[in-house]
């Protein structure tokens, strides 16, 4: 992560802490002016989770969570649990407010004499958890996509890595076997197929992994051959190892498309 990013990360951290203790100082100083109902609590507890979550996907930019982003707008994941953390302050003060004339309606039916109030005054509370649940619900999911395409990614980012090194390294063997030779057609001979490793298309697939294999042994057969100063097994070696190659690379132009 470069210092831009961690800067951003500590940046977001330090103003989620300031807004968390400031919305809970306004919390708590007008909590205390009345008695309240469950939506009241249940609002303020899906209030702090929502910054508990924008503070965890910040810590998470400093790992190798840094660079996830959503599948469909390529948005990071802090930007999504800002959003997140807005959209829930927003709703649970709608809830709050809700829960606050609910409790002023119960009073004014009991100041007015009446036995009962509205029977679902009682159910205000499965609605507002049902409804921030939801919300919830909807950004762990865009944060569970997020670090599949990740990982994604990396994985693929890996296995091409791998590949790549395969064909330096296959380049690197035939150089090595062409300068060991003392024969110039055979030393020619692994300098050309150095050169055809070298513009191989690195992309493989697992039916490819046979040939790839057969390849590498024919190399190193090639070595234990110059090693016995047979020169005509080296040269059949390398032969092989320049059939296979072509093979390989005609097959993985038919499997890319």
């Amino acid at each position: 992560m470069n210092n831009t990013g961690k800067t951003r990360s500590f940046v977001i951290l330090g103003v989620t802490g300031v807004l968390f203790i400031l919305y809970n100082v306004i919390f708590f100083v007008l909590s205390a002016q009345d008695v309240h109902g469950a939506s009241h609590w249940i609002s303020y507890a899906f209030a702090v989770f929502a910054f508990i979550v924008v503070a965890v996907t910040s810590a998470l930019s400093f790992g190798k969570f840094a660079d996830a982003r959503d599948s469909f707008m390529r948005i990071p994941i802090y930007a999504h649990s800002i959003a997140f953390l807005v959209a829930e302050l927003l709703v649970s003060t709608l809830f709050m407010f809700i829960d606050y004339r609910i409790i002023l309606a119960k009073r004014l039916y009991a100041f007015s004499g009446a036995l009962f109030y509205p029977p679902q005054f009682d159910y205000v509370w499965i609605i507002t958890f049902l409804v921030q649940f939801i919300i919830l619900a909807l950004h762990v999911i865009v944060l569970v996509l997020s670090f599949s395409a990740k990982n994604t990614i990396q994985n693929i980012g890996y296995n091409v890595q791998d590949k790549t090194n395969y064909l330096k390294l296959l380049k690197v063997d035939a150089e090595i076997i062409a300068q060991k030779c003392t024969d110039p057609r055979l030393k020619n001979a692994f300098m050309k197929f150095a050169d055809d490793v070298r513009f191989s298309d690195p992309m493989s697939h697992e039916s490819l992994f046979e040939l790839e294999r057969q390849i590498q042994e024919c190399l190193g057969n090639a070595q234990l051959y110059l090693a016995n100063g047979d020169n005509d097994g080296a040269m059949s070696c390398c032969n092989a190892a320049s059939s296979l190659l072509a093979e390989r690379n005609m097959k993985t132009k038919v499997l890319k498309h």
